[in-house]
């Protein structure tokens, strides 16, 4: 029996960046710190189900892979965080929690990022329909409640967009899925270690889609002249896990 990876495209949401003429800018690196993902209802209020990459909590972890979904964990062995520095492109994500039957009876789950340290305000926060089979393509959607969660589990509000700007770059989610635990049939985490367990995971993916911007000015016009530019940019594509099919051997 084999299992396949599917791509899809989705579009971006447009990005606006303010630049200055007369000065010289360069875009700042932006550091993928922490995820949190979470049980939801579907206005995306959180539910009890959390996992995280931080270690120390009650909290069950969140393993993160850059490389596929067979990939090497990214995050820390001893304290679980990630530091993963988001170069211009697009980077996909799988993530990895321990599961259990009973989750697959909750109807939605949402993912907050944070970025450059940021423990308390997500940066982007998105949920959707839990994936319940290998065809299923639930969507996903910008998660704006009040109730969400932050790195260290508390209750937070979510950043209510798929965006994060910092200076001249700009982070886009463009795809996110997470799937019950019988859908991949994957056991390589357990509730706070690497390793199986003999429960099937819970796994999932999302994508982001990083612009910057080096803007550079040789010369600085006559004060009489001196004008704001306004520039917009949007453009988006992702990988997600999604429609994984079975075949017979």
């Amino acid at each position: 029996m084999t299992k396949k990876l599917l791509t899809k495209l989705t579009v971006a949401t447009t990005s606006l960046t303010l630049v200055t003429l007369g000065t010289t800018s360069s875009a700042q690196a932006i550091s993928l710190s922490g995820l949190s993902e979470f049980a939801s209802n579907g206005s995306g209020s959180t539910g009890l189900a959390v996992w995280n990459s931080r270690a120390g909590d009650n909290y069950w972890d969140l393993f993160v892979t850059s490389d596929g979904e067979d990939g090497e964990f990214i995050n820390d062995p001893s304290t679980r965080n990630i530091d993963f520095e988001l170069t211009k492109g697009t980077h996909t994500f799988t993530i990895y929690g321990d599961g259990r039957s009973s989750l697959a009876n909750i109807s939605h789950y949402g993912l907050n990022l944070f970025f450059n340290g940021e423990i308390s305000n997500p940066g982007i926060s998105v949920f959707g329909a839990l994936a319940k089979s290998t065809d299923s393509d639930p969507g996903f959607s910008a998660n704006s409640s009040g109730s969400t969660r932050g790195l260290d589990g508390s209750i937070v509000p979510g950043s209510g967009t798929l965006s994060f700007i910092d200076g001249l770059t700009t982070v886009t989610l463009t795809d996110y899925i997470y799937q019950a635990s019988d859908v991949q049939e994957k056991d390589r985490v357990s509730p706070y270690s690497i390793g199986s367990n003999r429960y099937l995971d819970m796994v999932g993916q999302f994508t982001l889609n990083v612009e910057t911007r080096n803007l550079d000015s040789t010369s600085v016009p006559e004060p009489a002249s001196v004008l704001g530019l306004l520039a917009v940019g949007a453009f988006g594509a992702g990988a997600t896990l999604k429609g994984k099919k079975k075949q017979q051997a």
